[in-house]
């Protein structure tokens, strides 16, 4: 589907966009209970367990590029690490504040990929002091 949204033009700015989210799965059912580790506390069958998931999905064609699972003490950037062999040279990363942190920055860029994510609530918003990267280009 990749390939075909490709050569059908669905390009922005000639970057493949890949969409990056996550989100928590209460699993309530007794099978997945075995399943997914359940709170050590808690007895045998009672509580629901909790699964974080990360996807990559392809904004050209909405389809699942892949994802990785976790329980509910992982944080969906660990769980993104998991996935940076999805993001290959002409692809845009895009995601939510939750993704964004300097580290994931800096592999990105180290693949040639560009990112485009919302500024988390605690930076600062105004760069214009900073100094652009040696190599870097507008889109």
């Amino acid at each position: 589907m990749a390939a075909h949204a490709e050569k059908a033009g669905q390009l922005w700015k000639e970057f493949r966009v890949k969409v990056i989210d996550g989100t928590g799965i209460s699993l309530p059912t007794p099978r997945k209970i075995n399943a997914v580790t359940a709170i050590a506390e808690q007895k045998r069958g009672c509580g629901f367990p909790f699964m974080k998931v990360v996807g990559v999905f392809s904004l050209a064609t909405g389809a699942l590029l892949d994802y990785a699972k976790g329980n509910k003490h992982q944080h969906e950037l660990s769980l993104l690490h998991r996935l940076l062999d999805q993001f290959k040279p002409g692809d845009l990363a895009l995601a939510d504040r939750g993704f964004s942190c300097y580290t994931l920055l800096a592999l990105l860029w180290q693949q040639k990929v560009p990112c485009l994510f919302r500024l988390h609530h605690a930076r600062k918003g105004d760069l214009r002091k900073g100094k652009p990267w040696a190599g870097m280009t507008a889109c």
